[in-house]
């Protein structure tokens, strides 16, 4: 059987029994050994100075994105060319964040004119990197540059991105991933990668605070060893060159069968990712289903996700 929905991914078998192994307090030397390699390996992949873990998903991941981002007090802009990026744009105004907003339609690429205008007196961006509604990369490198030249704190939601294609979070000030995604492990498990020296918040939880997790020898909160044992045995296991490449391998042969079929992606003027997928049906076929009522009220399109 095919799965073409995002997830949940494949789990290896030596990362099931990892998941398997009996359940050690998150205060012991073992697992405080384990913590330790686990945020290391994360920090290699993603070439970053900091992460914090958190026992939650992505979601929770871009919450305190949010909340470290209300701590500048200044104005920032957030840009959506898919359902993620919308979804950052509700975080943001939930969390009441000072910013502009700036939707396309999805699989729009932005600008770099407009971009560059939107951006005067802003002191912050926030975005998706890859959007996984359409498979678009948003973090272009003249968006870094732009974004680095003028001082402009730069927020990604990579929780697409990480594990399934080569990052780099050294420009980065905070961005989010999570363990069920390309880093193939049991979803549970959110991170944000970070390269500043967090303060505490004034008013606030606890629990969201990047603050509460910054350079601590053990989680702040009960954590599951059997959730940080498989992600360790995950990012452990895995050639992640090799399965990047292997990623671009299958990429290309997939292309070739949409040009042979005659079908297409949504995308326009934006990089395509070798891992998300999707594919606009053409009508009258439509990929909504019943349970889905609640959601866009049009044809949602077929995304395909790859983590191989």
């Amino acid at each position: 059987m095919l799965n073409f929905l995002p997830g949940p991914v494949g789990i290896t078998p030596a990362v099931q029994a990892a998941m398997a192994a009996p359940a050690v307090w998150h205060r012991s030397k073992d697992f405080l050994h384990l913590y330790a390699q686990t945020k290391e390996k994360l920090l290699q992949l993603a070439q970053s100075r900091h992460v914090c873990l958190l026992q939650g998903s992505g979601t929770l991941a871009n919450a305190v994105i949010s909340q470290e981002i209300k701590k500048l007090g200044t104005r920032g802009l957030i840009v959506s060319n898919g359902e993620f990026g919308s979804r950052l744009i509700q975080q943001a105004a939930q969390a009441g964040l000072s910013f502009e907003s700036y939707s396309l339609d999805w699989g729009q690429g932005f600008d770099p004119n407009v971009m560059a205008t939107l951006l005067v007196e802003k002191d912050w961006l926030w975005l998706t990197q890859c959007e996984t509604s359409t498979g678009a990369l948003n973090l272009e490198g003249w968006l870094t540059r732009h974004c680095k030249d003028r001082g402009i704190k730069l927020c990604l939601d990579s929780i697409s991105a990480v594990g399934c294609m080569p990052v780099d979070f050294s420009d980065v000030y905070l961005a989010s991933c999570a363990s069920g995604k390309g880093l193939e492990s049991y979803a549970g498990i959110a991170m944000v990668f970070y390269n500043h020296e967090p303060q505490p918040v004034q008013n606030g939880h606890s629990y969201l605070d990047l603050f509460t997790y910054h350079e601590v020898q053990s989680p702040p909160f009960t954590f599951s060893s059997n959730l940080l044992c498989a992600l360790h045995m995950a990012l452990h296991s895995t050639d992640y060159s090799a399965k990047h490449a292997h990623n671009v391998h299958h990429a290309a042969k997939l292309e070739q069968w949409l040009a042979q079929t005659g079908l297409h992606t949504p995308l326009v003027g934006t990089q395509r990712a070798g891992h998300v997928w999707t594919v606009a049906l053409p009508p009258p076929i439509c990929a909504r289903v019943p349970w889905a009522n609640n959601w866009r009220k049009r044809a949602l399109p077929c995304t395909i996700k790859m983590h191989t």
